[in-house]
């Protein structure tokens, strides 16, 4: 039921007679009101004292993580600003080269797949051979696993020649340039003077394929004849150059550049969400959480007994409003250094009490006689 109902419903009666006793001339508050003030007074100061002693082992806590929460914070702050500074370089590459991309999204796993099979099958044609001829399984496998590796190696070199090819695409005058690509002017450049190295090495990639497909060519002849020597060189040579394609067909600065920012933006990101799960910055903050939490609610409670302990003297008082008691005169002094009431009482003739009569005209019904007591006042 809700207490402002209950309230009215025992406060408010209906009665046949009413009268009202004034507060006495010369009294300034009756010693149960003052009782009721500091009483009063005295519920939140114990609700208050209550919630710092439950809360003490919460704040201790706090104060014992303190100082690896602030060091925890601080990393996660600079580690957000590098967050931060990774994601804008990435979107401005992004935004800038994107344009300039030639190589196709998700062209990694085709990549070093196609890599993989054909490492895979120089290691074959090279190992069956030394084993034919005699090698041990160990040995012959190390040496297949050598060659295939210098074939694939040698295709790298195919990757000059594919940004060399790229950068004259790109190639503009300077004034050309937006203020976003000017920070990217070496990729609009074009062609420089290092292609000259890149003729001399190229030769020296078709060398290395030229080697290894003869000496599968050598191996297969003394083992197998003639035709198998022609079919294994040959297939050498295939891979060789498809390891160039592969190479050449991946190639792309641009898109390289991109990736290599977001693959930057991530391991920030992936950095600052473990800083940032840190056990010393969440037990701090749970434990300062905890301690408020107490500390507030023991407030709430100081006020709501407050209001409680007024609630009910002033109910006490209006059913005892005849016999409320003696109070203090209207001459008070405070001092507020020592905190301490001087009351002055005047000597004074014995009160006489005024009473109001506030009787309400009431004819009764014939044969009803009413002699009515309500709430401690006296029908007259």
């Amino acid at each position: 039921m809700n207490p402002i109902d209950d309230l009215l419903e025992a406060q408010l009666r209906t009665i046949d007679v009413a009268s009202a006793v004034p507060r006495p001339q010369g009294i300034e508050k009756f010693y149960l009101e003052e009782a009721i003030e500091k009483k009063a007074a005295e519920q939140p100061l114990l609700w208050e004292a209550r919630g710092v002693a439950e809360a003490r082992l919460w704040q201790m806590k706090a104060a014992a993580s303190e100082h690896a929460a602030a060091v925890a914070t601080s990393s996660v702050t600079a580690q957000h600003a590098l967050v931060v500074d990774a994601c804008d370089r990435y979107e401005l590459t992004a935004r800038t080269l994107g344009p300039y991309t030639r190589r196709a999204p998700g062209e990694k796993v085709p990549y070093y797949l196609r890599w993989l099979l054909i490492l895979g099958g120089d290691v074959a044609g090279v190992a069956g051979a030394a084993i034919l001829l005699g090698e041990t399984v160990e040995l012959g496998v190390l040496q297949a696993i050598a060659s295939g590796t210098a074939a694939i190696t040698s295709g790298l070199l195919a990757q000059e020649l594919k940004d060399s090819r790229l950068a004259r695409k790109r190639e503009k005058v300077p004034r050309d340039l937006t203020s976003d690509e000017r920070r990217f002017s070496h990729l609009f450049r074009g062609g420089d003077s290092g292609e000259r190295i890149v003729k001399v090495v190229v030769p020296t990639g078709a060398l290395i394929a030229v080697l290894i497909a003869g000496s599968i060519f050598a191996l297969r002849l003394s083992t197998e004849g003639s035709t198998a020597a022609w079919a294994f060189g040959l297939l050498a040579a295939a891979v060789a150059l498809a390891s160039w394609a592969n190479v050449y067909h991946h190639t792309d600065e641009v898109s390289d550049l991109i990736e290599a920012r977001r693959a930057d933006y991530a391991r920030e990101l992936k950095r600052l969400k473990s800083l940032a799960n840190a056990g010393d910055i969440s037990e701090h903050h749970a434990a300062r959480a905890q301690a408020s939490s107490i500390m507030a609610e023991a407030a709430s409670r100081g006020l709501a007994a407050r209001n409680a302990v007024e609630a009910t003297a002033g109910q006490l008082l209006n059913e005892h409003s005849d016999v409320a008691g003696h109070g203090w005169t209207g001459v008070r002094t405070e001092t507020h250094s020592d905190r301490r009431d001087e009351r002055t009482i005047e000597p004074q003739s014995p009160l006489q009490l005024p009473r109001i009569d506030l009787t309400v005209a009431y004819e009764a019904p014939a044969g009803l006689v009413v002699d009515a007591e309500r709430n401690g006042h006296c029908a007259t």
